[in-house]
């Protein structure tokens, strides 16, 4: 089968869903499917690991979404028997089910989140998309949208009455995760350091935590907007000890973090 995946940004660049898309295109490699995929990034067409890239550039970003008009053209071009996509990618979403539709071609959405915005302009913005656009055309529309769990597929207004619902929940590669040794006291987070992460506070509760356990260490694994906010707040808490800011980090070394932990903690403050 000739599979189309449609995704935001794509490996080399890091991130929770750019590794969800960057194991799925393998893991459908292997099974004998011919993998492409479309993404955002400086025009080029490459292959890695057996899987066809497509790379497109953004004319321009609104609220941190790529506006990468370029989708529809390259995907108007390609041969696939179906299309995959990753919601919420409001634009590349948008390209490619037009192009789909066009085409005659099915696709099926995997359900990561709803879309989180926070100034009244873009949540009345969003609320158009989703009433006008998502839920009727790409959602409903769809084969098959899968949510990232059965407690978000419950819980989403999004996906709330669509019928054509499922769940296929990410996963990790247990034997690599193993603990590699005895550790005592270890936290760690990975993830992006922005404001819906909740990392302020994450590292505002390790006050409390160190004054109980003054040997308790917490990594934070990624960057964001918000780490020299956060670097700050944890010098003005006197923390420069028992927090590390790891930033960004090889699979390798993501891997030593995980089996040197005993703790680890997601304090996001939305379910995305």
């Amino acid at each position: 089968m000739k599979i189309l995946l449609v995704a935001k940004y794509f490996y080399p660049i890091k991130g929770g869903i750019e590794t969800v898309v960057y194991e799925t295109a393998k893991c459908l490699k292997n099974l004998g499917n011919e993998v492409t995929v479309v993404t955002v990034g400086k025009k080029s067409k490459e292959t890695i690991n057996g899987i066809n890239i497509i790379r497109t550039p953004a004319l321009f970003s609104i609220s941190g979404e790529p506006a990468a008009i370029g989708f529809f053209k390259e995907i108007m071009k390609l041969d696939f028997d179906i299309c995959h996509l990753q919601a919420p990618n409001p634009f590349q979403n948008i390209m490619a089910v037009a192009a789909c539709i066009l085409k005659k071609k099915p696709w099926i959405v995997a359900y990561q989140s709803d879309i989180i915005r926070f100034s009244p302009i873009m949540k009345a913005v969003n609320w158009v998309y989703k009433n006008t656009i998502q839920r009727p055309i790409i959602l409903k529309m769809a084969k098959k949208v899968l949510a990232s769990s059965p407690p978000y597929l419950k819980g989403s207004s999004t996906l709330k009455g669509l019928k054509n619902t499922g769940v296929l929940q990410n996963s990790i590669k247990i034997r690599s995760v193993e603990k590699k040794e005895k550790q005592e006291n270890n936290i760690l987070f990975v993830g992006r350091i922005i404001y819906y992460k909740g990392i302020g506070y994450l590292v505002k509760s390790m006050k409390e935590v160190v004054e109980q356990v003054p040997s308790a260490k917490l990594t934070i694994v990624g960057n964001g907007n918000l780490r020299r906010e956060m670097e700050k707040l944890s010098k003005d808490l006197k923390l420069e000890n028992n927090i590390i800011f790891a930033g960004e980090v090889s699979e390798e070394e993501l891997q030593d973090h995980y089996k040197n932990t005993d703790i680890f903690v997601f304090p996001s403050i939305y379910k995305s």
